[in-house]
């Protein structure tokens, strides 16, 4: 029985076994595939649960304690002031004066109220920035090591909210329904935040200007 295996067939063969062995070498040089994979974080813990801003709220609370105190005491000589005034007679130059002085210890009041909440203001807005630019930074090294070229972020709606349009509200703003656990990278990234807060220096890169002798 004669064979079916022409010259050009073997050839052929030939020829098409080589390029899937050059093909397969090139895959093999050009190593792992990108997975094109998807990722998740929560956006709020990595804000609230950061050692950054933990020491932040914590400097904070500190410094509005001092300055309470301060505005206590600013308090206390207005209330004072007030006392010398009730002794004068109200026709009298010394009850003028010292209504003057009383005034300005009022607008002392007022204006050191007004300064240390608009300093607060101003430093919850910048740090808020920094933070967040570190958490940026940390989501795109954490997302390059685990081959990850999209991460979104979510977090858990209230359904505790007063009617109807406000629970669609929260379910509305929700941009991921579901997730398997092994696409949160929340834990990772959160430890990467805070090892880049301690490699920068940690609470003593914390400077605060608040109050009008800042």
């Amino acid at each position: 029985m004669q064979s079916n295996w022409t010259w050009p067939t073997v050839a052929c063969v030939a020829f098409c076994g080589t390029i899937w062995m050059v093909r397969d070498d090139l895959h093999a040089q050009a190593g792992p595939a990108r997975t094109g994979g998807v990722a998740v974080v929560d956006i709020g813990r990595l804000f609230n649960e950061n050692q950054q801003t933990r020491d932040i709220d914590t400097e904070l609370q500190a410094r509005r304690t001092g300055l309470d105190a301060k505005a206590q005491e600013l308090q206390q000589s207005a209330e004072k002031a007030k006392l010398v005034l009730d002794s004068f007679n109200p026709n009298s130059p010394e009850f003028r004066r010292q209504q003057q002085v009383l005034q300005r210890r009022a607008l002392d009041i007022r204006h050191f109220a007004e300064t240390v909440e608009a300093d607060i203001k101003r430093e919850k807005r910048n740090w808020t920035i920094e933070t967040y630019n570190l958490i940026v930074q940390s989501v795109a090294e954490v997302a390059k090591k685990r081959n990850v070229e999209v991460v979104l972020t979510y977090h858990a709606p209230e359904m505790g909210g007063p009617d109807r349009a406000a629970i669609l509200r929260e379910i509305i703003l929700r941009e991921v329904v579901y997730r398997a656990d092994h696409v949160d990278m929340t834990d990772e990234v959160l430890n990467v935040v805070n090892q880049h807060y301690k490699n920068t220096g940690g609470r003593s890169t914390i400077k605060l200007m608040i109050g009008p002798d800042e």
